[in-house]
């Protein structure tokens, strides 16, 4: 790991744990808790869009460079009401400025219930 990464701040509200991450991808699990979810007991939308969101988090923390998000685009494919909320981001592409990543939240079983595609962009460069 070449950062030291702590989950404080914000992230700390989302109650997840990362599993394994490197510069090519991260996975991330978030245990889904009432706080997470919506009036109709599914899981709220932003809290699938934070979570990808700090998985391109992980994946960027192993480049030179600062990175932030540059945009972020999530399509909404299932609701997901109870147990292990898997968070699955890949590095699709990468320059000195910017980087695309893919983001799939899965259960346990495979089945998907978003994908996400985030740009970043390096602030050093």
């Amino acid at each position: 790991m070449k950062n030291s990464l702590t989950m404080d701040g914000f992230d700390s509200l989302l109650d997840y744990e990362y599993i394994k991450f490197d510069k090519q991808s991260a996975l991330l699990v978030c245990s889904i808790q009432n706080k997470h979810k919506n009036i109709y007991n599914y899981v709220h939308g932003g809290v699938y869009y934070s979570l990808s969101d700090a998985a391109c988090g992980f994946v960027v923390s192993e480049l030179d460079g600062k990175w932030v998000t540059l945009s972020g685009n999530i399509n909404y494919i299932k609701g997901f009401q109870d147990g292990n909320l898997f968070v699955d981001a890949r590095l699709i592409s990468k320059s000195n400025k910017t980087c695309v990543i893919d983001v799939y939240t899965r259960d346990e079983n495979g089945t998907i219930y978003t994908k996400g595609t985030y740009t970043m962009y390096n602030i050093d460069k």
